[in-house]
């Protein structure tokens, strides 16, 4: 005869709080799922996703982690910021901008990073500004057409021509990060000079 192992009654509240865990995270991957340039990893058992992560150039041609990256990454949130995309988030303080409520009106948000996108603007060639907004734009099918992207902006067609240009505004823009506090400075100087 075997054993049959004891079960502990199931406890209401744990079973509530799994069931609104599950919904919690079915919500955030529908959410996360709709950007057009994004996919999503699941586990094969429970359904749940495991990771996701953005399709685009930059996740072939960069280093994962590695500055550039985390510069692409920079750029491309103060794009969306500056558009208001990205608006209705709280600041890194907790403290939601002071004119939020405003309808139609500019946010805190987007000034300062309209502010440091000129910064940006100021510092890096034309051509490889451009063609990183171009690319950092969300579009299902960017993955495939960067290329076309490229050779519109900078006139380049060789294909391997094309991938260091990314590769060289990358860590250009790289390099804007790191010395930022510095460039913003030297920017404000230049504006008060002129």
């Amino acid at each position: 005869m075997s054993r049959r192992k004891k079960r502990k009654p199931a406890d209401p509240q744990a079973i509530a709080k799994a069931r609104m865990e599950r919904e919690a995270s079915r919500e955030m991957a529908a959410v996360i799922g709709a950007q057009p340039s994004t996919a999503i990893n699941r586990d094969k058992h429970t359904g749940a996703m495991v990771s996701a992560q953005r399709v685009n150039c930059f996740v072939t041609l960069l280093k994962v982690g590695g500055p550039e990256a985390e510069a692409v990454n920079w750029f491309e949130m103060l794009v969306r910021r500056s558009r208001g995309e990205a608006d209705r988030q709280v600041n890194d303080l907790g403290i939601r901008a002071a004119n939020d409520s405003l309808p139609g009106g500019p946010s805190d948000a987007m000034l300062i990073s309209a502010d440091k996108l000129a910064v940006v603007r100021a510092f890096m060639p034309g051509n490889a500004y451009r063609m990183m907004l171009a690319l950092v734009e969300p579009d299902a099918a960017l993955l495939t057409r960067w290329r076309d992207h490229v050779a519109l902006i900078t006139g380049e067609t060789s294909p391997m021509a094309q991938g260091a240009r990314v590769r060289a505004a990358a860590e250009h823009l790289a390099w804007i990060h790191a010395n930022f506090p510095m460039l913003e400075r030297a920017y404000e100087a230049r504006a008060k000079a002129a």
